[in-house]
């Protein structure tokens, strides 16, 4: 008999410990993308005076600057954490080659040099060494904007 509580135990520690392991999901685009449209507060420069803030769009065309972005969103892995109320930085509509698309929400955090994004539910944090890659190839937008 005490083999038999003995060997249910070592079960359960099993069971619970393969419970634990948790598998995250890189995102995935596998249809090319043919333009990248980015609306957010965040491609405009902030004057000293408390002027309403609107939200700009600038369009990615040039195709190694929507690789880029590619390759930033596909580094990033499935976040576990809790998306905030805080609404999204920018938001990305990516338009692919069949004239469908897709679109994404996005936070960057640059003192922290973190970032996330949303589509379909699934919130996903971009690789550290992607945040500063994406933040220069916006402003270098933003700047062509003003």
């Amino acid at each position: 008999m005490k083999k038999f509580w003995l060997l249910l135990g070592l079960l359960f520690l099993v069971g619970c410990s393969e419970g634990d392991k948790t598998t995250l999901k890189a995102f995935e685009l596998s249809d090319e993308i043919h333009k990248i449209s980015v609306t957010g507060n965040g491609l405009i420069s902030y004057a000293d005076n408390s002027e309403a803030i609107f939200d700009r769009e600038i369009v990615i065309e040039n195709v190694s600057d929507i690789q880029k972005v590619k390759d930033t969103l596909q580094n990033a892995t499935e976040s576990t954490g809790k998306i905030t109320s805080e609404g999204p930085l920018f938001v990305l509509e990516l338009t692919f080659e069949g004239g469908y698309s897709k679109v994404i929400d996005l936070w960057y955090y640059t003192e922290a040099n973190t970032g996330r994004f949303e589509v379909e539910d699934v919130v996903y944090q971009l690789n550290d060494d992607s945040v500063p890659q994406l933040i220069e190839l916006f402003e270098s937008y933003r700047e062509q904007k003003v």
